[in-house]
Formats: C-alpha cells, sequence, structure tokens
C-alpha cells in the first residue's frame, strides 16, 4: 500500500524567527536574523500596544478545519508563516522567545541530552526523561487489539538537577529581557513567567490589563491549548473542536475591547494525527542505542553504539 507523503522544509526568511525578529527591530533592539514582511508592514503603525499571542498548535490547517470563514480568526487572516525544525512547542516557541533558530539555542526537542551531566533532560520542567516502569502493564486493550497505556505505566521523573540544566548550557535571553534592555516596555501573560497565570481566561486578562496600563508597549502572550488537546484525542475530535471555538470566541472578546492595539495571533506549529509506535516493541532496535532517544517522535535522536 503506498501513501501519498510530502515533504517540506521551512522556509526560514518566512518563520517564527522572522517574526520574532519583526518585533525586536520595531522595538529598537539588536536583531539577530532577517524581519517578516508580513508582519513588518503591520507594525510600522504607532500603536500603544503590540500584542503576540501564542495559540500553542493552532496551525492553518486546524484553523480551517475547526473554524467558519466569517469567524474572527478566519475573516482576520493576514497570510501564512513557518513554524522552524524541528515542528514542535520546545523548539518553536523558544525560537519565538529568543529570536534564534533552533541550531542557534540549542533547546531542540521536549527531552535533550546535556553530556555535561550525561542524561536526558525534559527541558521545560527541568526534570530526567520519563522512563517506564519495568513490569508496566496496558491499562486497557481495545477490542481491535490495541493497548491503552495510562501515566501510571511511568515512573515519576526525578529533577534533572538542582539547577535548571536548560538555562546553564543552552541559555538564551527571551525577547521581553531583549526590549527592556533595550530601552523599551515589555512584558509576558504566559503560565511559565511571573505572574503565571495558569488559564486562558487568566492569560487574556493579564493582556487587557496591561493594555489599559499607559505608555508604549509589548507583550508576549502563550497559551498551551489546543496543543494539549489534540495530543489526547487528535484533530479531529469534538474535545479539539470545542477548545477552539471556545478560544476563538474569548480572544475576539478580549480584542473587541482594546484599542490602540497592534494583536498579533500565530501557533507555534501545526498538527496532523499519526500513528504511534513503541520503541520498546523493537528490541532489536532498542539493542542498539546507549542511551533512550531524545528530542520527541517528530525527531528522534538516536544514539548508536559503535
Amino acid at each position: 500500500m503506498s501513501r501519498n507523503i510530502r515533504f517540506a522544509l521551512p522556509d526560514y526568511n518566512n518563520c517564527l524567527v522572522n517574526l520574532s525578529n519583526s518585533i525586536l527591530k520595531r522595538f529598537g533592539a539588536r536583531t539577530t536574523a532577517g524581519t517578516l514582511s508580513l508582519a513588518d508592514k503591520y507594525l510600522e503603525g504607532e500603536y500603544k500596544n503590540v500584542v503576540l499571542l501564542i495559540l500553542d498548535a493552532l496551525g492553518s490547517s486546524i484553523v480551517e478545519r475547526h473554524l467558519e470563514k466569517n469567524g474572527f480568526f478566519r475573516s482576520h487572516m493576514a497570510g501564512a508563516l513557518d513554524s522552524v525544525y524541528p515542528p514542535t512547542t520546545v523548539a518553536a516557541t523558544t525560537s519565538i522567545l529568543s529570536g534564534l533558530y533552533p541550531n542557534e539555542h540549542g533547546w531542540l526537542g521536549w527531552d535533550v541530552y546535556y553530556p555535561q551531566i550525561n542524561k536526558n533532560v525534559t527541558v521545560f520542567t527541568n526534570t530526567e526523561q520519563l522512563k517506564e516502569k519495568e513490569n508496566a502493564v496496558p491499562s486497557a486493550t481495545d477490542p481491535d487489539g490495541k493497548k491503552r497505556w495510562a501515566m501510571d505505566s511511568l515512573e515519576e521523573a526525578p529533577p534533572a538537577a538542582e539547577y535548571n540544566v536548560g538555562f546553564r548550557y543552552t541559555p538564551y535571553k527571551n525577547i521581553v529581557e531583549i526590549i527592556n534592555e533595550s530601552g523599551g516596555s515589555a512584558y509576558a501573560a504566559m503560565p511559565f513567567m511571573p505572574p503565571y497565570p495558569q488559564s486562558a481566561d487568566a492569560v487574556l486578562n493579564r493582556v487587557e490589563k496591561l493594555c489599559h496600563e499607559p505608555g508604549r508597549k509589548f507583550i508576549y502572550a502563550y497559551w498551551n491549548e489546543p496543543d494539549s488537546t489534540m495530543h489526547k484525542t487528535g484533530t479531529g475530535s469534538s474535545e479539539t473542536h470545542r477548545i477552539v471555538t471556545d478560544l476563538e470566541k474569548m480572544v475576539e472578546k478580549t480584542v473587541s475591547g482594546l484599542s490602540d492595539t497592534l494583536f498579533l495571533i500565530t501557533a507555534d506549529h501545526g498538527h496532523i494525527d499519526s500513528k504511534n509506535d513503541c520503541l520498546l516493541d523493537y528490541p532489536e532496535i532498542m539493542r542498539c542505542l546507549v542511551r533512550p532517544p531524545s528530542f520527541e517522535p517528530r525527531t528522534l535522536n538516536l544514539f548508536v553504539k559503535d
């Protein structure tokens, strides 16, 4: 059985890195790559507020699948840009935050091998890579024989070190810091930076509050949906549809209450449904490896014995 497979490379002159550098240029900060012409024309305006909102994995295919043409997101679609490679949250959001390409910032996937400590590290949580329990068994088996696994099949991940491994060995400055150090004013509204908003409502409420404060400013905002839901239920599920439509309504409500504000909305990457295989089911491959693979299933990084 043959399949139609399209091999695509990112356009590194029309990607997330260029978008970040457009914002850096707009606020008088040093750039590290070319800018995004699509964004530059909007950033020429003298807005009081410039907001960049990242909705994780809400790529164009997801928007077109779940939302109406005359809805808020699709009717305001300005154009298309690429992610980076690997097209995954860690690499992509770090590229947006830093203005650097993945081979420059080094945050290449969910799990990164650091030779300094000889460990695969889950960089966003600063823990060791998850491992399956030695005697783990499936939580259920479907009628078609497909095994289902629950999180209790995994060992608890210990801290990778007493310090943040990623920021010690692959450090970078984020665009909020860079703009502030360049004499501008920049803020963040995301779960991993103060004041740590932990819901989409809280993220958007912080954005709205900051926009109403005096002075010209840049605001970087991020929320982890629909990525989180799609990883569990797929791109076409009712749960995904509800999340995507709810996000559209929430963002439209926030934007409609603002003035003198440029609101840029993008994904960090898209999603497609795929078939999962467990590498542990292939002992011939496992016997060839020095350690478990790193990065993640989109791009496995294999450490092969001599």
